[in-house]
């Protein structure tokens, strides 16, 4: 006989519950709720429900009528308790039970729906279960955590069938594969295809594979442990030192429909009692933690009474010694590990030499991960140095090449940060600045009209850019020697995250080494000899006459292997030298020093805008949706930052989408934000198409 399934949908997705149908090749979908309709949860209403189910080629059947509560008259209870057995002798119950039976006999695929969440603990299908139980059909249950469950088992009898050794085997089915994950990635996040490296460590995570991954800024990291938090069944903890970004993130996330939120110190103890509740509940996929706010007692216990999947250190470099942003709290994370031994681990972030990387293994008692290391070239930044004459000159030498563009200012002080912005101001440059000693509510105002396009340079400290999502960043200036290359890196690696050329500008002098060392003086020892060393190799970088990516990839193991790159102030100057054109003939940013007894002079043509080339999309589209995204964003009451990224409307102004359905394969829009928001971008496409008789393209 073939079994029959049960399952709830309370905590799950509609996606999700279609995911294991499929997985389970249910062919007919048997809905025994006594009353079909569910306003907290409207996909699953009947109508609604059984259209979903059609175009999924699964069929929808009501039995609420003889197999739910209905179907157990009065005469079912005797002294207050339920009689089974009556309840087999009622008319209606037979008849449903009888085509149950003639559908496992024909050996139909069948599932039962109910709403609750734990459907093992349903009394109707503890009913349903019994009665097929004796007549020698298998019942399993699929349980809020996606696990099969026999009905044999809940009844604690120990006997065992063939069928059942082939449920048995269906559970290995059920774990998430890449084609899962494909699905989600379109579904959920909008886009077509992984990034580079993406792909393989997703699928590393998913087979419960401890992971580590080093992938530059811009590369994709948080989609590595978001993707598979929505195909585990339990929850996925992230640890993370980004506690002014984690409201962002988590906004981000459930904006996609995702059940996310998180705790840190920022939260008020009402505020933190409701997401622990949730955790206890089990409503949520994604919690973003703090590292300090985890180790408190009662929260290992609440994520130890829960099923964790997955712990994904994030900005895993802060776990050693040897980093640029040791944080001792992350020592701790061990302890976290030893009390989850279930959740597969993931260490993520942008910088780290194999040194950290062997401090990450150890600190973390990974034995045998696998690890992932991508590239640390970024080919379409171009990287300049020069030494600080007259700093606020030379920095608006640069930005008046680099007018109405995006871009960011780091500083080593925050009295720096704020003379700097100040003077950006009265010269006519819009700046804000952001550094830790500005009030939290101002200092994330100022952050998000930076991400969402409405002031174009913000002037900070290192306290800035981690984990921020804002592609269209064209220049990133260093107005000060940074504290070591792997702060520089990781800065950098801000521009250009659409892939499209950007501009990086190092202006450093020796009063910025006293500083740094000033700075870090109450340090110990062997901290300060860490930093010192760090420091000289920053400083070594930035007088060097060579290739700049040939140090800069040195320092974390890896070999530039070209000659030259065309994209630095080094190559570029020894290619004017040489008076050819080369590769650099299609690059119109080649420096052309006109005087080096002149640095102003030498800045001003050290970098043209990186715009000025030939671009592939319409400029004057881009800037009309972006003022459309601001007026949809202001309607709906919600910031432009978390409606539609930049880089999706540079897509939209290259293919030019004249549909919904054009729309819908945008890169980074997801079908939901679409339906919701992009009729009005829709309509200003056609507008603009119209009016410049342009016609849709075909997307490459």
């Amino acid at each position: 006989m073939t079994p029959i399934y049960t399952i709830g949908y309370d905590g799950r997705d509609f996606e999700d519950l279609i995911s294991i149908l499929k997985r389970l090749d249910v062919a007919y979908l048997i809905d025994v709720r006594s009353e079909p309709v569910d306003g907290a949860h409207p996909a699953f209403s009947r109508e609604t429900l059984a259209a979903a189910l059609r175009v999924r080629n699964i069929r929808y059947v009501f039995m609420g009528d003889t197999l739910g509560d209905r179907a157990a008259p009065p005469e079912c209870y005797e002294n207050g308790e339920f009689s089974l057995e009556r309840l087999e002798e009622s008319e209606r119950y037979q008849e449903g039970l009888g085509r149950l039976v003639s559908a496992s006999s024909q050996g139909l695929s069948v599932a039962l729906l109910s709403a609750e969440c734990r459907p093992e603990r349903s009394h109707r299908s503890q009913w349903i279960g019994r009665s097929l139980i004796s007549r020698g059909i298998p019942f399993i249950h699929v349980d809020e955590n996606s696990l099969l469950r026999r009905q044999e088992d809940l009844m604690a009898e120990t006997s065992r069938s063939a069928a059942w050794q082939q449920a048995a085997e269906t559970i290995a089915s059920l774990a998430p594969t890449m084609e899962d994950a494909r699905n989600k990635l379109k579904q959920v996040f909008g886009y077509d295809d992984f990034l580079p490296h993406q792909a393989d460590v997703v699928a590393s995570i998913l087979e419960r594979h401890d992971t580590i991954a080093i992938m530059p800024t811009g590369g994709g990291k948080s989609l590595c442990y978001q993707l598979p938090a929505l195909l585990f069944p339990g929850l996925t903890v992230v640890v993370s030192p980004l506690i002014s970004l984690m409201q962002d993130q988590v906004d981000q996330l459930r904006d996609n429909g995702v059940a996310a939120s998180f705790l840190n110190s920022n939260l008020s103890w009402q505020e933190q009692q409701r997401v622990m509740s949730d955790i206890r509940n089990r409503r949520l996929k994604l919690l973003y933690v703090a590292p300090e706010s985890l180790m408190r007692e009662d929260r290992l216990e609440a994520l130890e009474a829960v099923r964790v999947d997955c712990l994904t250190i994030d900005e895993a470099h802060c776990i050693s010694q040897w980093g640029h942003d040791f944080r001792p709290e992350y020592r701790q994370l061990q302890e976290v590990r030893r009390r989850l031994p279930g959740a597969v681990t993931i260490a993520a972030t942008a910088t780290a030499t194999e040194r950290v990387r062997h401090d990450i293994r150890t600190s973390l008692d990974m034995r045998s991960p696998r690890e992932f290391i991508a590239s640390f070239n970024r080919p379409n930044l171009n990287l300049v140095a020069r030494e600080r004459t007259d700093g606020i000159e030379q920095l608006s030498a640069f930005l008046r090449s680099h007018h109405g563009q995006s871009g960011i200012v780091y500083c080593l002080t925050r009295n720096s940060v704020e003379e700097t912005a100040e003077t950006l101001r009265q010269r006519g440059y819009p700046a804000l600045p952001y550094h830790a000693g500005i009030d939290n509510i101002t200092r994330l105002a100022n952050q998000r009209a930076f991400i969402g396009d409405e002031v174009p340079i913000i002037v900070a400290t290192v306290a800035f850019g981690m984990g921020i999502n804002k592609p269209n960043v064209r220049f990133v200036v260093h107005f000060n020697l940074p504290h070591s290359l792997e702060h520089y890196y990781q800065e950098i690696g801000r521009a250009g995250r659409d892939g499209r050329p950007a501009d990086c500008l190092l202006l450093y002098n020796d009063s910025d080494l006293r500083t740094i060392r000033f700075i870090n003086q109450d340090k110990e020892q062997w901290q300060r000899d860490a930093v010192e060393e760090r420091l000289q190799a920053m400083l070594r970088y930035a007088r060097s006459t060579r290739c700049r990516r040939v140090p800069l990839l040195a320092y974390f193991g890896e070999r530039y292997e070209e000659s030259g790159c065309s994209a630095c102030d080094t190559c570029n100057r020894r290619t004017s030298r040489a008076g050819t054109s080369g590769t650099n003939a299609a690059r119109p940013r080649t420096e052309r020093l006109t005087s080096e007894r002149d640095p102003r002079a030498s800045l001003r043509a050290a970098v043209v805008p990186a715009d000025a080339h030939q671009t592939p999309y319409d400029p004057a589209l881009f800037e009309y949706l972006l003022s459309v995204r601001k007026e949809i964003a202001a309607k709906a009451g919600i910031p432009t930052y978390r409606l539609f990224s930049s880089k999706s409307l540079m897509e939209m102004a290259t293919v030019f989408p004249r549909s919904m359905d054009s729309l819908k394969h945008i890169e980074g829009v997801d079908i939901d934000m679409a339906e919701k928001y992009g009729q009005r971008l829709v309509e200003a496409v056609r507008y603009y198409c119209a009016m410049h008789g342009l016609s849709e393209r075909r997307r490459r």
